[in-house]
This record gives C-alpha cells, structure tokens and sequence, in this order.
C-alpha cells in the first residue's frame, strides 16, 4: 500500500501512531500511519460493497527510485497504474505516485496523471495517525471561526476555539491548508499542512472502537488522533486526459 508507518526525530516519542492490534497483511487495512486513500475517500459512493477509502492502499505497489537528496534528506518513490488493479475496481488509465521525502519534516505527496483518453474524476486523502499523550489532554490550533461539517451531528458549523475532544470526533474543516496539535502530556506540537487542497479531515474514534473497526485494540482512542491531508466527496479532483493532481501532506514536531 506504500504505506509509512513511522517517522521518528532522534532521541523522541514516534510522530505516527499505530495499533498495537495492527495486521501488517497483504490486502488488510493497517489501523496507523499514512494509508493512502484514492479513489474514494470515505464509502465508496454507489458500492457499500467497496473497501474503505479506496483500493490502493491495499494493493501492492513499485519502487520507482530512492534517493539520497543531501545528508539529511531522503526519498522514495513508488508507483501503481491500472494494470496492477482489478478491472472491477477501475476501467479507467491512471499513474499514480507516492513521494515521501524524509528530513526534519516528512512530506507525503500523492500524485495522480491521467493517462486515459476520457476525464478522471476521485476524491483521496493522506489518513494520518498521530501519536499523542492522551486524546483528553490534547487540542488542535488553527480551526477557530472556521466553517466545517460535523459528521457526528451531519451539520455545518462554524468553530469557535481551538478543537478540544470528548468522545467520538469527526469533522471535515474548509478553507484550511495548516493545524497544529498541541500535545502539553508529550511536550510537543505536531503541525500538519497541506497541498492541493484546502480541507483538513480531524478524527478520533471515541471509546470501543475495538468494537468498531477491526485492527484496532482497546484503548486505542486515547493516545492517536488523525489529521488528514483531504479531498472529500463534493470536493472531487476532475483531471482532463494528460492532466495530473498532487495532495501532499506536511508534517513538523517541534
């Protein structure tokens, strides 16, 4: 799924989180990291029967390359097109690379070309886990007055303050390229900014969601919140054939 599953400074607590219940199985969603999610964001939009956000993060990816850029930065690319998935999941021509670039920052960018004769129309998402103190202690900077649909009521509200969380939390925030976790237990903020898009998806699932979700261990919630790099449904990236898209996510702890 040319998933990341780490990224750690020397000498701290890791940057991502990821399940001590997670299966690393080909063809099993892993419940960490930076899934990659592509076509679909979220449920499929007509077919219930569909994986979760997407196929390709359940499919198996190429190197393209590795490189050394300097001492401090390095990075891979890997690569997947139509021909490596199932027909029933897609019929349409496509290349798509993950660029990750790793230095006092980690960058993950998904790029997608349209290598088709007819339009190319997706959502997608870069599903970030974080690793946090504890999910009561926690807040998000840089979503206070801003419009953003709450997917736990299904309304559209305005944010006042910083995003503070009890129990279940999921909300699709617009108009917003950069927020910060504010993680006072882990004496440290993570900043997550994004490109090629302006919506930013902050979920925590709440309590059993063991329960829920397979792959996750009971507890989980506490010490993982997602902030995620987002295209969502009504938001869908239209590529003309030849045009190609890039989402990247951005992420600094200090």
């Amino acid at each position: 799924g040319a998933h990341v599953l780490s990224y750690n400074l020397h000498g701290q607590k890791p940057v991502l989180w990821i399940s001590k219940a997670a299966k690393i199985e080909r063809g099993k969603s892993i419940r960490g990291g930076i899934p990659v999610c592509w076509p679909w964001f979220g449920a499929h939009p007509q077919n219930s029967q569909m994986p979760l956000h997407g196929f390709v993060r359940l499919e198996d990816w190429k190197l393209e390359c590795a490189a050394e850029i300097d001492r401090n930065t390095t990075s891979l690319i890997f690569y997947l097109t139509e021909s490596d998935i199932a027909p029933h999941f897609i019929h349409q021509q496509f290349n798509a690379r993950l660029i990750v670039t790793v230095s006092k920052s980690l960058k993950v960018s998904l790029e997608i070309l349209n290598t088709g004769n007819e339009s190319l129309t997706y959502t997608a998402g870069l599903h970030s886990y974080f690793n946090i103190g504890d999910i009561s202690s926690v807040s998000v900077k840089g979503v206070d007055g801003l419009h953003y649909l709450n997917k736990v009521s299904g309304a559209e509200e305005i944010r006042k303050g910083d995003l503070i969380f009890n129990g279940l939390t999921s909300g699709i925030f617009h108009n917003i390229t950069e927020a910060t976790i504010c993680d006072p237990l882990m004496h440290r903020q993570i900043t997550v900014g994004v490109t090629g898009s302006r919506t930013i998806v902050i979920w925590n699932p709440g309590p059993g969601v063991e329960n829920q979700f397979p792959g996750f261990a009971c507890g989980d919630e506490r010490t993982m919140l997602c902030v995620e790099a987002a295209v969502p449904a009504g938001e869908d990236i239209v590529l003309l054939p030849g045009e190609k898209h890039e989402l990247s996510t951005i992420i600094r702890a200090s």
